[in-house]
């Protein structure tokens, strides 16, 4: 797996995320794997949308920690996440992704659909997965996912009754191992009033292009539109969010609180820490490689992202909206795309650091629901448009 994405050619620019020009197909031994909250909706209804947003990405990083692969080509969707692993791969993340089953049920209260479509099967159907690779910046390259596989593999994890998904029901469930995933910052409020989520699916990458460059034309540059921004990014104090992690199953059903209240204290110190550099980086100039932790995670931030379906987070204007959403509208009663949209008032990231200065990738969402509130006006674009 790790050969085929190193030979992957780098897509270069936003507007041909979605081109097959950079586009391989993956190989037919691979498995696509979704992870979706179930009743993320109604969850998110109750306020719990931080939370919601917190277990899709931990699945992300017990997929990563339990791959024999070195990488694992993923992307968040708010409420969950797709993958593709190889087929050595296939045994150790059923294992551990029956166990993130249990933890999230023991430790959230919330169910989760989980299963595996091998790639060979939805060939066999007459779709197909491609495989991208687009470089966000110097520190992180992303990946892109691509064909009408995916979102067939999504649907059919989602369905009981579809016999074309491997549920791991004859593995055993491992221990997830959570390590890397943290909720270090506090929520970035909107640089220019609000923080838009959309979700939208076209026809062909040439609708892609004109959306994506729609948008750079109404809110401007990657930098300008960017949710963000380093100098807004603060260390969070809430014990509540730093501390949270998805407790390991044990037999007793309940995680060490020992473990959580050390993890916590430790993590404390770490912000107090990032937070005198910042103040004295911000007011006195003076430099250090921990205050320098803004830019490596605007840098590192998936604030765009394709998996069959185009997922962006950006900060603008009502205004901007506006012009926006009447463009979508238009394009929507053309029969030329379907899109969802979401506005709050700030942006919310969950970070997956494997290395401090080195590997790592920031979830970004709206807050109050963000992606998964804008899927719900996406599915009902695509029901209508699939019904005409």
């Amino acid at each position: 797996m790790d050969q085929f994405i190193r030979t992957l050619p780098v897509i270069p620019t936003l507007e041909e995320l979605c081109s097959d020009a950079f586009l391989r197909p993956v190989p037919a031994t691979w498995w696509c794997v979704v992870v979706d909250v179930r009743g993320s909706t109604g969850l998110i209804a109750e306020g719990r949308y931080r939370d919601v947003n917190f277990v899709g990405a931990s699945s992300i990083a017990a997929v990563r920690n339990a791959a024999v692969s070195p990488r694992v080509p993923f992307v968040f969707g708010g409420d969950g996440a797709t993958f593709l692993v190889s087929d050595r791969d296939r045994v150790p993340v059923g294992r551990a992704l029956l166990g993130v089953v249990e933890s999230v049920r023991l430790a959230y209260q919330m169910d989760l659909h989980v299963g595996m479509v091998p790639v060979s099967e939805l060939r066999a159907m007459g779709t197909d997965v491609s495989l991208g690779r687009y470089r966000v910046s110097e520190h992180y390259d992303q990946m892109v996912l691509s064909g009408t596989g995916i979102a067939r593999a999504e649907r059919a994890v989602k369905d009981p009754g579809d016999s074309l998904v491997y549920r791991m029901d004859d593995l055993d469930a491992s221990d997830p191992d959570f390590s890397g995933i943290r909720c270090g910052w506090k929520r970035v409020p909107a640089t220019k009033g609000e923080v838009v989520s959309l979700v939208a699916r076209a026809p062909d990458a040439e609708e892609y292009r004109r959306l994506i460059a729609h948008i750079s034309l109404v809110y401007g540059a990657e930098t300008d539109r960017h949710p963000l921004p380093a100098e807004r990014l603060k260390p969070s104090f809430d014990t509540g969010l730093i501390s949270r992690l998805v407790p390991r199953a044990r037999p007793n059903g309940h995680p060490a609180a020992w473990r959580q209240a050390v993890r916590t204290a430790l993590i404390l110190m770490q912000q107090s820490m990032m937070h005198i550099l910042l103040f004295l980086r911000r007011t006195a100039g003076m430099a250090s490689p921990l205050a320098a932790l803004p830019e490596l995670v605007t840098a590192c931030s998936d604030v765009c992202k394709f998996d069959g379906t185009l997922r962006m987070v950006f900060s603008g204007s009502p205004q901007q909206r506006l012009q926006l959403v009447a463009y979508l509208r238009e394009r929507e009663r053309s029969g030329q795309l379907c899109y969802g949209l979401h506005v709050s008032d700030a942006a919310i990231v969950t970070c997956l650091v494997e290395k401090m200065f080195g590997d790592q990738v920031h979830f970004v969402d709206g807050a109050q629901g963000g992606y998964a509130v804008a899927a719900q006006q996406f599915k009902t674009c695509v029901s209508r448009s699939e019904a005409a």
